[in-house]
């Protein structure tokens, strides 16, 4: 179990090493083609797109956890025909919400509009990531997200020498997002193309809603998390002046991805625990069903430690060098990130809590997790914020807010999984585990 459990997230890591140097190099060209105040509008057309895609993978979650304990061509029909029906009207209200949403926030319509394009191809290229993710074939998986960030440079280098442009900067990056999610489809169609439909079954869509509607407004939530601080400086800065909010809220966006990618690296573990956690909770034999799943979430846990901590200490270190050097423009962030870096450890090592619950087929849980963390987040930023002229204000009221959820998230998560049955991570067992491997791996004398 360990040794596939580490066998899948190294290969999940590896594949995330090659997003990771994609992405960054992609992040930074992105940064320096908007600059701060053209990174904070562009945050706010990001804001509206994640928080539709979630509705569109609404039974994802269900999918994975079925699929994982005994692969059905009605299930994959099933989950492949909802995908494609939701994501019709997930672009039909990007598009008609466009102009309100730029009226209220000061950006181009036109960048809503473009983005509105990409859920349809994103409901049709998850199909195969979510296939592989159930057979937990991490190298599969992960090339279509691999194929989407490579796509999405190779545009923005066209757009940077001005083979591509459109009225805005924003707008062009719009474009890029879109056109560069093409080699994402074609790359899933060709590992799994798309099931015969026919298949579809009306009672699995019911099955898949009743437990995907908790899942997927739990993920709405915790998508919201992400932007929660970006949306709050920028509300709060708009009626003093549009450059300093999208400014403000550019830096801390920036500063909030670049300790976000601790919990990229979190979620290898993530992902390759969560089938492995589904069959042990489908185990007949309850207590030995809950004996594995303590075992994984331990093993989980400690990982989480393992990978989030070097690169909490790496931001705090390097960060104000590598803004130096990439970015000097964005000099100002690096102490935003700096400040960041261990909130993002807390939520790295909340992960295996938030695994655990909806394997269990426990959806209420995580949705009741992720509404108290928001909720603590919403309350914290409406407090602080708005204290501009207060140290503990303004951008540095958003980095608060961001500890405190943190915080709250870790604590509430893991008492949760109490009412499970699971016990809290056991460093014991993970000890266990690691020296059980030790001892199995040396090969016996001859």
């Amino acid at each position: 179990m360990r040794e596939e459990l580490a066998r899948g997230a190294s290969l999940n890591i590896a594949f995330i090493l090659a997003n990771l140097a994609t992405q960054v190099t992609l992040a930074i060209v992105v940064a320096s083609y908007l600059g701060p105040a053209g990174v904070g509008a562009y945050a706010i057309g990001m804001l509206v797109l994640e928080s539709t895609l979630v509705f569109v993978h609404l039974p994802g979650v269900a999918f994975v956890r079925e699929f994982s304990a005994g692969e059905r061509e009605e299930a994959l029909a099933t989950v492949a025909a909802v995908k494609l029906i939701l994501c019709i009207p997930a672009c039909a209200v990007m598009l008609l919400l466009a102009g309100p949403i730029a009226d209220l926030f000061v950006v181009p319509s036109t960048m809503i509009r473009l983005l509105a394009f990409i859920p349809p191809i994103s409901a049709v290229s998850s199909i195969a990531v979510m296939v592989f993710e159930s057979r937990r074939d991490m190298v599969r998986r992960n090339l279509p997200v691999v194929a989407e960030a490579a796509g999405r440079l190779a545009v923005l280098s066209l757009a940077v020498a001005g083979v591509v442009a459109l009225g805005t900067r924003v707008e062009t990056t719009a474009l890029v997002w879109v056109v560069g999610t093409v080699p994402s489809l074609g790359g899933a169609l060709a590992l799994h193309g798309l099931p015969r439909l026919r298949g579809a079954h009306l009672g699995k869509a019911r099955a898949y809603f009743s437990f995907g509607w908790r899942t997927t407004l739990a993920q709405f939530v915790q998508k919201q998390l992400m932007w929660v601080g970006t949306a709050a400086i920028y509300l709060v800065f708009l009626p003093v002046s549009v450059v300093d909010a999208q400014t403000l809220s550019g830096f801390f966006k920036v500063a909030f991805s670049m300790m976000f990618y601790i919990v990229l690296f979190g979620t290898a573990v993530g992902t390759m625990v969560y089938p492995m956690l589904s069959r042990a909770f489908a185990d007949p034999d309850k207590e030995r069903g809950h004996l594995v799943a303590h075992r994984l979430m331990s093993l989980a846990f400690y990982y989480e430690v393992i990978i989030a901590i070097p690169v909490a200490v790496f931001i705090v270190f390097f960060a104000p060098v590598a803004f130096a050097v990439l970015l000097p423009g964005f000099a100002a962030a690096a102490p935003i990130a700096q400040a960041l870096a261990f909130a993002g450890v807390l939520l790295a090592l909340e992960l295996p809590a938030v695994t655990v619950l909806p394997a269990a087929n426990r959806p209420d849980l995580i949705l009741r997790l992720l509404i108290v963390q928001a909720s603590a987040a919403v309350a914290l930023n409406v407090l602080l914020v708005p204290q501009t002229s207060a140290p503990w204000g303004g951008v540095w009221g958003a980095v608060i807010a961001d500890w405190g959820a943190a915080t709250v998230g870790l604590v509430y998560g893991y008492w949760l999984v109490r009412a499970v049955g699971i016990r809290f991570p056991s460093y014991e067992t993970f000890r266990a585990a690691v020296r059980e491997h030790l001892v199995t791996s040396v090969p016996p004398r001859p």
